[in-house]
């Protein structure tokens, strides 16, 4: 029992994951991460889920906090980001953390998002 509460308090109590200082594990535009995930979702999903990645593409449409990119990628913004001057259409690119795929929407969940300047390689 003493056990089980001192692991319950140091689980509550460890540091948050950093996102935006760890280095992506797959980089690329949005589209093209959305087909390698959807093309085998078990696979994804075990492989690709709680990943860092980088994406670049279009706005399709911004949701309050949210904004969603062009092949299906649905990014939950940073509390610290910022979406007002952003419009649909505009080219971004995004970090964040791949949290699962939603098959009703058939989207890319991504929470812990931040944007980032456009890179040209990439």
């Amino acid at each position: 029992m003493v056990l089980a509460l001192g692991l319950a308090i140091y689980y509550y109590n460890k540091p948050h994951r950093d996102v935006a200082g760890e280095s992506p594990d797959w980089q690329g535009s949005s589209r093209d991460f959305y087909q390698v995930y959807t093309r085998d979702l078990d696979s994804a999903n075990r492989h690709l889920n709680d990943a860092v990645v980088r994406l670049q593409g279009e706005v399709e449409q911004i949701e309050g906090r949210a904004l969603v990119l062009e092949g299906g990628i649905y990014c939950r913004m940073d509390s610290t980001v910022v979406l007002d001057a952003l419009q649909a259409g505009q080219e971004v690119q995004v970090k964040g953390r791949v949290v699962s795929y939603d098959e009703l929407f058939a989207q890319i969940k991504m929470d812990q998002a931040r944007l980032e300047p456009l890179d040209a390689n990439l």
